[in-house]
């Protein structure tokens, strides 16, 4: 009968080793590789940043361009032109003639310049 207890309580342990009388053995299911884990880990965080950063980027080019299109109405509204927002231009008509104006940076990088080019009519007599 001994003998019977004595390999009861081992056959209770998965590795073998006797327990106090009163415990059970904590059964061990199946695990993920913490290797594995991590590089999931780390493929999630990727993702979330390049998900955020493709929104900042859709943000910042919407804020540009409605930014530009207010330095550009009252351009737009001197010459009766139309105004393009994608390459930065207004073209229209000042006086009869055709005028052409865009962005331009300004010498040291700060401020914008509008860079306005008239073109005279034929009969225009010019010196």
């Amino acid at each position: 009968m001994v003998v019977f207890a004595i390999v009861r309580s081992l056959a209770a342990s998965p590795d073998g080793v006797r327990l106090p009388s009163g415990t059970r053995a904590q059964e061990v299911g199946p695990s993920v590789n913490p290797y594995l884990a991590t590089a999931i880990a780390m493929c999630v965080i990727v993702l979330l940043s390049l998900a955020g950063t493709a929104y900042l980027a859709a943000v910042f080019n919407r804020r540009a361009k409605s930014d530009m299109q207010a330095r550009l109405d009252p351009l737009a509204a001197a010459i009766d032109g139309v105004v393009d927002v994608e390459e930065a231009r207004v073209e229209g008509r000042f006086h009869g003639q055709i005028a052409i104006g865009r962005v331009a940076n300004a010498p040291g990088g700060f401020g914008r310049l509008f860079h306005v080019e008239l073109v005279p009519r034929r009969n225009a007599c010019c010196f």
